[in-house]
């Protein structure tokens, strides 16, 4: 499902919940920590009450991938996070990584001479406690596990 933007939360719930491995949708949020009170406000417009959303949402929900615009306004991976639903049923979003970008070096820009810059790295300013559960996630999935991923779960800051 693409951007959710209202009642429409309620479809993509229902899709996300049907037993089938995978699936993502895009939802406006300031930061990955307020994906659980944006969703919420959605609900809402759908008549589905908090509780039921957060029931909804834990078992729909594993991960959070929150991209923001640079000051050159290209898009960025920002952070990436883990849900997790506490005992009294809310679900919380724990830090798995923060990265910051730096701008390649002068040595790494426009090589081929076609304006494009690569050569982009990323520090990683935060790897929490959320790094190990999303590298087991992606382990259990067989799915790959990035470099940065494997050096924030274990501990390296710099990647």
């Amino acid at each position: 499902m693409g951007e959710v933007r209202g009642a429409e939360i309620m479809d993509l719930l229902v899709a996300l919940n049907t037993g089938h491995e995978g699936g993502f949708s895009t939802v406006h949020a300031n930061a990955a920590a307020d994906v659980p009170a944006r969703m919420e406000a959605l609900a809402a417009l759908a008549g589905l009450d908090r509780a039921a959303l957060h029931s909804q949402l834990a078992s729909a929900v594993q991960a959070v991938v929150h991209i923001r615009r640079d000051r050159d306004r290209r898009r960025r991976l920002s952070e990436i996070s883990v849900l997790f639903r506490d005992q009294g049923g809310l679900v919380h979003v724990l830090d798995a990584l923060r990265l910051r970008h730096r701008p390649p070096s002068q040595d790494h820009r426009d090589r081929d001479g076609d304006g494009d810059s690569y050569g982009d790295t990323a520090q990683v300013v935060v790897a929490g406690a959320g790094a190990q559960i999303l590298d087991r996630m992606l382990a259990e999935r067989g799915g790959p596990r990035p470099d940065l991923l494997r050096s924030a779960a274990t501990g390296s800051r710099r990647c």
